[in-house]
């Protein structure tokens, strides 16, 4: 009897732990593969940061945070001092609010949209990525082209 009761427990709790690892990987495909890799030197001064949905090059010291969101990919890359915050999902600003002034370019073969604001600083906006995703990264405490120089490096894989 008891050990019957002990298979009845284990049994659907296997059934759970294995459901949570398949959910993981299909929200992110490389969870299991993001840890240590997760930053590649490029040279003495900068580092790529791979988020598995998209990468960017920042300074060294930038670290990335990861933050919960609700229906988004959400997180924070900071030295301490500078932040760069961003959203992965449906629900992505597409800084069409009437603070942003706007200019479009084409940052690694995809379309973007720059907005730069008094109240919020540098952004970037990748529309249309699939699945009604979109990628909005925000700069707010470093100057213009600090966040521009970083934001161009933004690669996103098809």
């Amino acid at each position: 009897m008891r050990e019957q009761r002990r298979t009845n427990f284990i049994i659907p709790l296997s059934a759970i732990l294995i459901t949570l690892v398949f959910g993981m990987m299909m929200i992110e495909p490389n969870f299991f593969e993001l840890g240590e890799r997760r930053y590649k030197k490029v040279d003495d001064n900068s580092h790529i940061i791979n988020l598995g949905r998209f990468a960017l090059q920042t300074p060294n010291k930038f670290k990335y945070v990861e933050l919960e969101g609700i229906d988004s990919f959400v997180g924070l890359i900071t030295d301490g001092t500078d932040s760069i915050e961003f959203d992965f999902g449906w629900y992505s600003n597409d800084l069409t609010s009437e603070d942003w002034r706007l200019t479009t370019e084409q940052v690694n073969g995809r379309k973007s949209v720059i907005g730069y604001s008094n109240s919020y600083g540098t952004a970037i906006h990748f529309p249309n990525l699939g699945n009604d995703n979109s990628l909005t990264v925000y700069a707010g405490t470093m100057p213009k082209e600090t966040a521009l120089d970083i934001f161009r490096t933004i690669k996103i894989p098809d």
